[in-house]
């Protein structure tokens, strides 16, 4: 029974059994991109970083809101401060491969 219902659920989330997969590729890092949020990027950052559809993930953080009593707002909260924005490189910059914010590191 339960293998049923975690096929039912692969099948709704889109997810597969490893051996169904083609080639696999890197997760990408979890960052709030530039481009594409509305708020502050949470949404699509965690869609992107693990392969789920943003517009699923963005219901879910709007029903969540409603009906969690206020746990999602807070892990919201906590994702806007605790994931890191998008580095990206600056046309034209020297050395090639200049990032801002730049690494403190280097």
């Amino acid at each position: 029974m339960w293998n049923r219902v975690a096929a039912q659920l692969s099948l709704l989330f889109g997810l597969r059994r490893a051996h169904c997969r083609g080639p696999v590729t890197p997760p990408r890092p979890l960052y709030r991109p530039i481009a594409g949020r509305n708020i502050a990027g949470v949404c699509i950052a965690l869609s992107q970083a693990y392969g789920w559809d943003v517009a699923l993930v963005r219901i879910f953080t709007v029903i969540g809101f409603f009906f969690s009593g206020g746990i999602v707002a807070v892990a919201y909260l906590a994702c806007w401060i605790g994931i890191p924005e998008e580095p990206f490189t600056l046309p034209n910059a020297y050395p090639p491969g200049t990032t801002y914010p730049p690494n403190p590191s280097a």
